[in-house]
């Protein structure tokens, strides 16, 4: 009964592999080359065209650095934690206004959601926030130590 059992198997097997193989008689058509459509570039957000991003070519455009981002440990000041979604998109905007050279972001930590305000290196520059902040009415406002994005400018030769 078993050897009938993996005889029918492997036979079963064997069709199902006989029957799907490509038929070699097909031949399939690899004339399309998409860099010869001609399309028009689509502008994005700041003005830079689609296609000069990944083709390069920028005519007489010379860029001699560039920004690295890279993640360290320093220190933000949040300035509110809170489970109210509402309460805290409103201040998010609110901070927005408040801080505008400084990034602030919204954080959600289930079931909280805080505010935090710039990527500061040094304990010092956190602490000059921290004074604008609850000079500015967020009395609540502390400084905390966490994972910060630094922006290095990276020269090109």
């Amino acid at each position: 009964m078993r050897k009938m059992l993996y005889s029918l198997t492997l036979l079963v097997i064997l069709f199902q592999f006989a029957t799907g193989l490509p038929d070699s008689t097909i031949v399939q058509d690899e004339s399309f080359d998409p860099v010869k459509l001609n399309e028009p570039p689509i502008s994005i957000f700041d003005g830079v065209m689609i296609y000069e991003i990944f083709t390069g070519t920028n005519e007489g455009e010379i860029r001699v650095d560039s920004v690295r981002v890279r993640e360290t440990v320093g220190y933000k000041v949040q300035v509110f934690s809170a489970d109210d979604f509402y309460l805290a998109d409103s201040l998010f905007r609110y901070c927005k206004e408040l801080f505008p050279n400084e990034e602030v972001e919204k954080v959600f930590n289930s079931p909280y959601y805080k505010i935090r305000v710039g990527n500061c290196l040094t304990r010092e520059e956190a602490e000059r926030l921290l004074k604008i902040a609850i000079e500015s009415g967020l009395k609540d406002a502390w400084i905390i130590r966490t994972r910060i994005e630094v922006k290095e400018n990276i020269k090109k030769y």
